[in-house]
């Protein structure tokens, strides 16, 4: 049984479909063939949480052999600054590339995370709370000359860019995983 999935990354990229078959994934573009990279060739597979953008949760999993790298999202680019959840159908085949993967699994490095993510969350995170000090002096010792909008934005934001970061820092943590089961921090949550 095949199993595909198809998605478009951005406004550069058409849409793809990545099947899986009997040795290997096929990749293919406009109906025909563009690539076919063999499970034995797999080097190494990672899956990541990348937030929030435009009400869609970013999750990606990259996998690479020694000369490929393929990039996989649960975001299917509509159009400009729109992009739709294909949540069940990328996890659905995200579990199965592990299971046709699993005879290999000996020989390919399984992670989790993404370590420029967690590095920058650390760096939001170290940053952000003289920030909100700043806002909270704005707000409350400043506050007289200021709107009462002005003031709930300076107020709110911190809390806000807060809820953004700690899902990105508490998921994006590089480390290795098995390979048996995708993680289920990195699967999209309505699947």
């Amino acid at each position: 049984m095949t199993v595909s999935y198809s998605f478009r990354s951005s406004v550069l990229d058409g849409e793809k479909t990545y099947s899986l078959g009997k040795e290997g994934i096929t990749i293919s573009a406009d109906g025909s063939t563009t690539d076919h990279i063999p499970y034995q060739d797999v080097q190494s597979l990672n899956v990541q949480f990348n937030g929030s953008m435009n009400n869609v949760s970013r999750y990606r999993c990259v996998l690479r052999t020694t000369k490929k790298k393929v990039a996989l999202t649960n975001a299917h680019y509509v159009s400009l600054g729109n992009f739709e959840s294909r949540d069940s159908e990328y996890s659905r085949f995200l579990a199965e590339l592990h299971v046709r993967l699993s005879p290999f699994a000996d020989q390919i490095r399984f992670t989790q995370g993404s370590a420029a993510m967690f590095i920058s969350a650390l760096i939001f995170i170290i940053v952000m709370p003289p920030l909100a000090l700043l806002a909270l002096y704005l707000v409350f010792v400043k506050g007289e000359s200021m709107t009462f909008s002005a003031r709930s934005a300076l107020f709110a934001m911190p809390i806000f860019l807060a809820l953004i970061t700690i899902p990105v820092l508490r998921k994006g943590r590089p480390r290795p995983y098995n390979g048996k089961t995708v993680p289920p921090a990195y699967l999209p949550t309505e699947a």
